[in-house]
């Protein structure tokens, strides 16, 4: 998931997908700060963990 700095949420995918700077309603994103969030299964211990951090959109 990726969020805009207001909490908005601007992307929701899956392994498989990648955003592409593209808002929901196909237009594209502002340039500016946006946080991503994605949960996955590890491997190793079987616990879900969740990963997070800021994506710096430029263009």
């Amino acid at each position: 998931m990726v969020y805009n700095r207001y909490g908005q949420r601007v992307f929701n995918g899956n392994a498989f997908d990648g955003w592409s700077g593209v808002l929901p309603n196909n237009t594209p994103a502002p340039v500016g700060v946006y946080v991503y969030m994605f949960s996955y299964t590890n491997p190793l211990s079987g616990l879900t963990e969740t990963q997070k951090g800021n994506i710096t959109l430029l263009r």
